[in-house]
Protein backbone atom coordinates (compact mmCIF):
# COMPACT_ATOMS: atom_id res chain seq x y z
CA UNK A 1 0.00 0.00 0.00
CA UNK A 2 1.82 2.77 -0.89
CA UNK A 3 2.09 5.85 1.38
CA UNK A 4 3.34 8.68 -1.24
CA UNK A 5 -0.09 10.07 -1.19
CA UNK A 6 -2.35 12.39 0.21
CA UNK A 7 -3.57 11.21 3.51
CA UNK A 8 -7.12 11.87 4.98
CA UNK A 9 -7.74 14.66 6.85
CA UNK A 10 -10.46 16.69 8.12
CA UNK A 11 -10.07 19.39 5.07
CA UNK A 12 -10.46 16.68 2.75
CA UNK A 13 -11.92 17.87 -0.66
CA UNK A 14 -14.39 15.03 -0.66
CA UNK A 15 -17.00 16.66 -3.80
CA UNK A 16 -12.99 17.47 -5.46
CA UNK A 17 -11.81 13.72 -4.71
CA UNK A 18 -15.01 12.10 -6.13
CA UNK A 19 -15.84 14.06 -8.74
CA UNK A 20 -12.36 12.89 -10.28
CA UNK A 21 -13.08 9.88 -9.32
CA UNK A 22 -15.57 9.61 -11.33
CA UNK A 23 -14.53 10.96 -13.94
CA UNK A 24 -11.20 8.80 -13.55
CA UNK A 25 -13.43 5.66 -13.75
CA UNK A 26 -15.48 6.73 -16.80
CA UNK A 27 -18.15 4.24 -16.14
CA UNK A 28 -21.37 4.54 -19.02
CA UNK A 29 -23.52 3.87 -15.39
CA UNK A 30 -21.78 6.55 -13.06
CA UNK A 31 -22.64 9.73 -15.29
CA UNK A 32 -22.07 12.61 -12.41
CA UNK A 33 -21.13 12.75 -8.78
CA UNK A 34 -24.59 13.04 -7.82
CA UNK A 35 -25.41 9.65 -9.55
CA UNK A 36 -22.53 7.79 -8.18
CA UNK A 37 -24.48 9.17 -4.75
CA UNK A 38 -27.39 8.10 -5.45
CA UNK A 39 -26.36 4.42 -6.73
CA UNK A 40 -23.92 3.97 -3.36
CA UNK A 41 -26.89 4.81 -1.02
CA UNK A 42 -29.80 3.62 -3.04
CA UNK A 43 -31.80 6.75 -1.76
CA UNK A 44 -32.29 9.89 -3.17
CA UNK A 45 -32.88 11.80 -0.28
CA UNK A 46 -29.92 9.82 1.64
CA UNK A 47 -27.68 10.83 -1.49
CA UNK A 48 -28.94 14.51 -1.66
CA UNK A 49 -27.92 14.87 2.46
CA UNK A 50 -24.76 12.65 2.28
CA UNK A 51 -23.89 15.29 -0.76
CA UNK A 52 -24.67 17.99 1.57
CA UNK A 53 -22.20 16.76 4.55
CA UNK A 54 -19.64 16.14 2.33
CA UNK A 55 -19.52 19.61 1.20
CA UNK A 56 -19.85 20.55 4.66
CA UNK A 57 -17.01 18.59 6.51
CA UNK A 58 -13.95 20.05 5.28
CA UNK A 59 -15.40 23.53 6.87
CA UNK A 60 -16.11 21.95 9.89
CA UNK A 61 -14.82 23.29 13.32
CA UNK A 62 -16.35 20.98 15.60
CA UNK A 63 -13.79 18.03 15.18
CA UNK A 64 -15.78 16.80 11.93
CA UNK A 65 -18.92 17.06 13.32
CA UNK A 66 -21.99 18.90 11.58
CA UNK A 67 -25.27 19.44 13.17
CA UNK A 68 -28.24 20.39 11.08
CA UNK A 69 -32.10 19.90 12.62
CA UNK A 70 -34.69 18.97 10.02
CA UNK A 71 -35.68 23.00 9.61
CA UNK A 72 -32.24 23.48 8.22
CA UNK A 73 -32.53 20.13 6.21
CA UNK A 74 -35.66 21.60 4.72
CA UNK A 75 -34.17 24.82 4.06
CA UNK A 76 -31.13 23.54 2.35
CA UNK A 77 -32.23 20.08 0.60
CA UNK A 78 -36.37 20.79 0.70
CA UNK A 79 -36.42 17.41 2.35
CA UNK A 80 -39.53 16.99 4.96
CA UNK A 81 -39.58 16.54 8.29
CA UNK A 82 -40.89 12.38 6.94
CA UNK A 83 -37.98 12.19 4.61
CA UNK A 84 -35.58 12.81 6.88
CA UNK A 85 -37.12 10.66 9.56
CA UNK A 86 -37.26 7.42 7.03
CA UNK A 87 -33.42 8.17 6.45
CA UNK A 88 -32.93 8.48 10.14
CA UNK A 89 -34.72 5.54 11.20
CA UNK A 90 -33.29 3.48 7.79
CA UNK A 91 -30.22 4.05 9.07
CA UNK A 92 -29.17 4.59 5.58
CA UNK A 93 -26.46 7.41 6.54
CA UNK A 94 -24.83 4.93 8.87
CA UNK A 95 -24.89 2.52 6.37
CA UNK A 96 -22.51 4.39 4.06
CA UNK A 97 -19.96 5.96 6.93
CA UNK A 98 -22.23 8.74 8.49
CA UNK A 99 -22.01 8.38 11.89
CA UNK A 100 -24.84 10.87 13.69
CA UNK A 101 -25.81 11.48 17.65
CA UNK A 102 -27.56 14.31 19.21
CA UNK A 103 -25.00 17.28 21.25
CA UNK A 104 -25.36 20.12 22.21
CA UNK A 105 -24.85 23.34 19.80
CA UNK A 106 -25.19 26.17 21.49
CA UNK A 107 -26.76 24.79 23.99
CA UNK A 108 -29.54 23.33 22.85
CA UNK A 109 -29.74 19.62 21.76
CA UNK A 110 -29.03 19.18 18.02
CA UNK A 111 -28.70 16.30 15.47
CA UNK A 112 -24.87 15.95 14.49
CA UNK A 113 -23.76 14.00 11.76
CA UNK A 114 -20.15 12.82 11.23
CA UNK A 115 -18.04 11.22 8.16
CA UNK A 116 -15.88 8.12 9.27
CA UNK A 117 -13.99 7.99 6.31
CA UNK A 118 -12.35 5.05 6.24
CA UNK A 119 -16.08 3.22 6.24
CA UNK A 120 -17.22 5.87 3.91
CA UNK A 121 -14.40 4.56 1.79
CA UNK A 122 -14.75 1.09 2.05
CA UNK A 123 -18.73 1.18 1.01
CA UNK A 124 -17.41 3.93 -2.21
CA UNK A 125 -14.75 0.25 -2.84
CA UNK A 126 -17.22 -1.92 -2.05
CA UNK A 127 -19.81 -0.48 -4.41
CA UNK A 128 -17.33 -0.44 -7.17
CA UNK A 129 -16.16 -3.20 -6.73
CA UNK A 130 -12.65 -2.55 -6.09
CA UNK A 131 -10.53 -2.90 -3.03
CA UNK A 132 -8.61 -0.26 -0.82
CA UNK A 133 -5.41 -0.56 -2.08
CA UNK A 134 -7.22 -0.06 -5.59
CA UNK A 135 -9.00 2.89 -4.20
CA UNK A 136 -6.25 4.46 -2.92
CA UNK A 137 -4.17 4.57 -6.27
CA UNK A 138 -7.57 6.09 -8.14
CA UNK A 139 -8.42 9.01 -5.33
CA UNK A 140 -4.88 9.77 -4.55
CA UNK A 141 -5.76 9.39 -0.97
CA UNK A 142 -3.91 7.40 1.47
CA UNK A 143 -5.53 5.15 4.47
CA UNK A 144 -2.55 3.14 6.60
CA UNK A 145 -2.87 5.64 8.99
CA UNK A 146 -6.41 5.24 9.79
CA UNK A 147 -6.56 1.11 8.67
CA UNK A 148 -6.82 0.48 12.86
CA UNK A 149 -9.98 2.54 13.12
CA UNK A 150 -8.36 5.37 15.32
CA UNK A 151 -9.40 8.74 14.66
CA UNK A 152 -6.59 10.94 13.36
CA UNK A 153 -5.94 14.37 15.67
CA UNK A 154 -7.49 17.59 14.23
CA UNK A 155 -5.30 19.69 12.40
CA UNK A 156 -4.05 22.55 14.31
CA UNK A 157 -5.97 25.48 14.29
CA UNK A 158 -8.91 23.52 13.66
CA UNK A 159 -11.03 23.59 16.09
CA UNK A 160 -12.88 26.93 17.65
CA UNK A 161 -13.10 27.64 21.45
CA UNK A 162 -16.54 29.53 20.58
CA UNK A 163 -17.96 26.73 18.09
CA UNK A 164 -16.62 23.46 20.16
CA UNK A 165 -19.89 20.90 21.01
CA UNK A 166 -20.04 21.89 25.13
CA UNK A 167 -19.42 18.08 25.74
CA UNK A 168 -17.84 16.65 22.83
CA UNK A 169 -20.40 13.51 24.61
CA UNK A 170 -23.10 12.71 22.96
CA UNK A 171 -26.50 13.47 24.83
CA UNK A 172 -27.99 10.13 23.68
CA UNK A 173 -26.71 6.49 22.18
CA UNK A 174 -26.93 6.20 18.55
CA UNK A 175 -29.16 3.15 18.89
CA UNK A 176 -31.73 5.43 20.67
CA UNK A 177 -31.54 8.13 18.61
CA UNK A 178 -32.51 5.62 15.81
CA UNK A 179 -35.74 5.13 17.29
CA UNK A 180 -36.66 8.38 17.87
CA UNK A 181 -35.03 9.94 15.20
CA UNK A 182 -34.48 13.94 15.65
CA UNK A 183 -35.05 14.87 18.76
CA UNK A 184 -33.90 18.14 18.48
CA UNK A 185 -35.14 21.70 18.57
CA UNK A 186 -38.83 20.05 17.31
CA UNK A 187 -39.53 19.75 20.83
CA UNK A 188 -40.73 23.68 20.28
CA UNK A 189 -42.37 22.79 17.16
CA UNK A 190 -45.69 21.51 16.78
CA UNK A 191 -45.96 17.69 16.68
CA UNK A 192 -45.71 15.80 13.96
CA UNK A 193 -47.41 12.44 13.43
CA UNK A 194 -44.60 9.97 13.63
CA UNK A 195 -46.19 7.80 11.03
CA UNK A 196 -45.58 8.74 7.20
CA UNK A 197 -46.80 7.01 4.21
CA UNK A 198 -43.61 4.69 3.40
CA UNK A 199 -45.63 3.07 0.05
CA UNK A 200 -45.65 6.96 -1.23
CA UNK A 201 -41.85 8.20 0.00
CA UNK A 202 -40.71 4.68 -1.70
CA UNK A 203 -42.00 5.29 -4.74
CA UNK A 204 -40.84 9.38 -4.66
CA UNK A 205 -37.45 8.35 -4.40
CA UNK A 206 -37.67 5.88 -7.13
CA UNK A 207 -38.79 8.31 -9.64
CA UNK A 208 -35.97 10.48 -8.01
CA UNK A 209 -33.34 7.76 -8.64
CA UNK A 210 -34.79 7.93 -12.57
CA UNK A 211 -34.34 11.43 -12.96
CA UNK A 212 -31.07 11.33 -11.54
CA UNK A 213 -30.45 8.17 -13.84
CA UNK A 214 -30.56 10.23 -16.90
CA UNK A 215 -28.60 13.24 -15.89
CA UNK A 216 -30.52 15.79 -13.40
CA UNK A 217 -28.66 16.48 -10.34
CA UNK A 218 -29.93 15.96 -6.66
CA UNK A 219 -31.52 19.41 -6.05
CA UNK A 220 -33.51 19.39 -9.30
CA UNK A 221 -34.77 16.13 -8.84
CA UNK A 222 -36.03 16.94 -5.54
CA UNK A 223 -37.47 20.36 -6.95
CA UNK A 224 -39.21 18.45 -10.24
CA UNK A 225 -41.38 16.07 -7.55
CA UNK A 226 -41.82 19.33 -5.01
CA UNK A 227 -42.88 21.26 -8.16
CA UNK A 228 -44.91 18.54 -10.22
CA UNK A 229 -47.18 15.28 -9.68
CA UNK A 230 -45.17 11.64 -9.73
CA UNK A 231 -47.69 10.26 -12.53
CA UNK A 232 -46.86 13.38 -14.20
CA UNK A 233 -42.94 13.19 -14.31
CA UNK A 234 -43.33 9.14 -15.03
CA UNK A 235 -44.94 10.40 -17.81
CA UNK A 236 -42.49 12.65 -19.19
CA UNK A 237 -39.78 9.98 -18.28
CA UNK A 238 -42.17 7.18 -20.66
CA UNK A 239 -41.98 9.96 -23.29
CA UNK A 240 -38.31 10.80 -23.18
CA UNK A 241 -38.15 6.99 -23.17
CA UNK A 242 -40.00 6.67 -26.28
CA UNK A 243 -39.02 9.23 -27.89
CA UNK A 244 -34.85 7.84 -27.26
CA UNK A 245 -34.99 11.30 -26.34
CA UNK A 246 -31.04 12.55 -27.63
CA UNK A 247 -30.84 15.19 -24.29
CA UNK A 248 -33.16 13.63 -21.63
CA UNK A 249 -33.17 16.66 -19.07
CA UNK A 250 -34.00 18.92 -21.85
CA UNK A 251 -37.02 16.66 -22.76
CA UNK A 252 -38.41 15.81 -19.54
CA UNK A 253 -38.21 19.51 -18.58
CA UNK A 254 -39.84 20.57 -21.77
CA UNK A 255 -42.58 17.74 -21.54
CA UNK A 256 -43.59 19.16 -17.83
CA UNK A 257 -43.38 22.93 -18.87
CA UNK A 258 -45.80 22.32 -21.81
CA UNK A 259 -48.02 19.92 -19.74
CA UNK A 260 -47.96 16.69 -22.59
CA UNK A 261 -49.70 13.68 -21.32
CA UNK A 262 -48.63 10.25 -21.67
CA UNK A 263 -49.73 9.56 -25.51
CA UNK A 264 -47.66 12.53 -26.38
CA UNK A 265 -50.82 15.54 -26.82
CA UNK A 266 -50.84 18.41 -25.31
CA UNK A 267 -53.29 20.22 -22.34
CA UNK A 268 -52.51 23.51 -23.37
CA UNK A 269 -50.35 24.06 -26.75
CA UNK A 270 -50.05 22.65 -30.22
CA UNK A 271 -49.61 18.84 -29.86
CA UNK A 272 -45.30 18.31 -31.54
CA UNK A 273 -45.22 16.15 -34.68
CA UNK A 274 -43.37 12.93 -34.70
CA UNK A 275 -40.20 14.54 -36.26
CA UNK A 276 -40.29 17.02 -33.12
CA UNK A 277 -40.22 14.45 -30.56
CA UNK A 278 -37.37 12.86 -32.85
CA UNK A 279 -35.53 15.25 -32.77
CA UNK A 280 -33.31 14.95 -29.84
CA UNK A 281 -31.33 19.02 -30.65
CA UNK A 282 -34.63 20.69 -30.05
CA UNK A 283 -34.40 20.03 -26.36
CA UNK A 284 -30.52 20.81 -26.31
CA UNK A 285 -30.88 24.34 -24.78
CA UNK A 286 -29.96 26.22 -21.13
CA UNK A 287 -28.29 24.43 -18.33
CA UNK A 288 -28.45 20.68 -19.55
CA UNK A 289 -26.96 21.32 -22.51
CA UNK A 290 -23.56 20.54 -21.53
CA UNK A 291 -25.31 16.77 -20.62
CA UNK A 292 -25.48 15.94 -24.37
CA UNK A 293 -21.84 15.92 -24.75
CA UNK A 294 -21.75 12.95 -21.95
Amino acid sequence: MTTATMNVSQNTDWLGLLRRLVCTLNRPDIRSLDAFLSKLTGDANTALMLLRLLYWTPKSKREGWIYKSWRDWNAECNLSQSQIKRVHSLNLLEAVGVMREIRKANGVPTMHYKLDPVAFLQQVGEYLGIDLEQLEALSGLSLIDQSNGSERPNPEGDSGPTEMVETAKPITDINQQSIHPDNTDTQTAASVDDEFDSAELAETNLLLLDLVDIGFDLITSHWLVSRYQNRDIQQALNLAKEAAAFNPPGFVLTALRDTWNVSGKLCSKSKPSLASLEDGKRYAEGKYAAFIES
